[in-house]
């Protein structure tokens, strides 16, 4: 069964804290998930995003590259009991959860934020009931533009329930992008392990921790 018709959407209850919130995305996260999508350009990229949060104030620190294939609802349970397992390891810092899950389109077939995303983003907004989860989306056309930090974030809130472009996303380490644009010329994007990956091969590392 395919996560995009795992949840009808009248079923997924309207959770999580809905006032105006603030996102920084910081290096690691923007990194990965720009490399992630870069590996995989005529592919729909998914996975998870984590960091901490307190009312209104969402640090995204790192993301967890999940699937470049279909997402079917076992995988997507069982990445997540993983994910979730990690944040609370000691490997991860103190506070660390799943604030969001981001999204890199299919390139070739951009319509704006999947309703895939949408039910599964609105899943942790369900299971934290005081987190505005987020989606960070992959602007694809930007990919090869320094200059654009390559990710926008879409949210929700009490006032308007559609998921919208925020205005209030922060970029941590304006640099990011043009490392970027170094890694790929390095090829560093094809060293990027996903959870597709793993299912393949254990020796694949989707938390990717010796990627920087």
């Amino acid at each position: 069964e395919e996560v995009d018709r795992m949840v009808d959407s009248d079923s997924v209850p309207d959770g999580g804290y809905d006032g105006e919130s603030s996102y920084t995305v910081h290096r690691d996260a923007q990194l990965k998930i720009l490399l992630h999508a870069a590996k995989h350009l005529y592919a729909e990229v998914n996975g998870v995003l984590i960091g901490t949060s307190k009312t209104g104030v969402v640090q995204v620190v790192d993301a967890i590259p999940l699937f470049h294939t279909p997402m079917f609802a076992p995988m997507l349970e069982t990445s997540f009991a993983l994910v979730e397992e990690y944040c609370k390891s000691n490997q991860t810092p103190e506070g660390t959860r799943i604030v969001g899950w981001y999204n890199g389109p299919n390139r070739s077939n951009f319509s704006g934020v999947p309703d895939a995303a949408t039910r599964v983003t609105n899943l942790i907004r369900s299971k934290y009931p005081d987190l505005n989860a987020c989606i960070l989306l992959v602007d694809t056309n930007a990919l090869a533009d320094p200059k654009q930090p390559g990710v926008k974030v879409y949210q929700r809130t009490k006032t308007n329930a559609n998921w919208t472009a925020s205005t209030n996303m922060k970029i941590k380490d304006e640099k990011a992008s043009k490392e970027f644009s170094e890694m790929l010329l390095k090829d560093k994007h094809q060293l990027l392990h996903d959870f597709d990956n793993w299912l393949e091969d254990t020796s694949c590392d989707w938390r990717n921790l010796g990627l920087f």
